[in-house]
């Protein structure tokens, strides 16, 4: 079809942002159906659940987009290496991640961090999370268009 490796990455994300935008949206509306019904008459909590999804609708809405954008990307990447590399690259590439996190706890607690560590992540609100989150779904998102840019078709 004549459409380059970039071009189709690009429409592709294109199309996970939008599906995640549509989803949260009916995701925000759900929310709000059930708190207007008193969690569905029973005092049901699905989509209204407790920290995460319990504030003003617009926090609600961010959450569930880049809740799913994380996800979509972090699935399309995977696709992406597992094209790439094969499964020895991918077992390799999570691997290495494992060791990554790994090493991270344990620097943490060698260096006694986890008292400092526990205070910024109980000091978040929802929104800071959020944001958070949407950094590590662009870092997913850039590395997927790095991945691509060497596949074999």
């Amino acid at each position: 079809m004549g459409v380059s490796r970039r071009t189709y990455y690009l429409g592709t994300v294109l199309l996970i942002v939008a599906l995640c935008a549509l989803n949260a949206a009916i995701l925000t509306a759900l929310w709000a159906l059930e708190g207007a019904t008193d969690g569905w008459g029973l005092q049901l909590h699905f989509f209204r659940v407790p920290w995460i999804l319990d504030g003003p609708w617009y926090q609600v809405l961010v959450t569930n987009g880049v809740l799913l954008a994380l996800v979509f990307l972090i699935g399309l990447w995977t696709g992406l290496i597992y094209r790439r590399f094969g499964l020895i690259g991918t077992l390799a590439f999570f691997g290495l991640w494992t060791v990554f996190g790994v090493g991270a706890v344990l620097l943490v607690t060698w260096r006694q961090w986890w008292p400092a560590v526990g205070s910024f992540l109980s000091d978040l609100d929802v929104l800071a999370a959020s944001g958070m989150l949407a950094l590590a779904a662009a870092a997913v998102a850039v590395g997927g268009y790095l991945t691509i840019r060497r596949i074999t078709v």
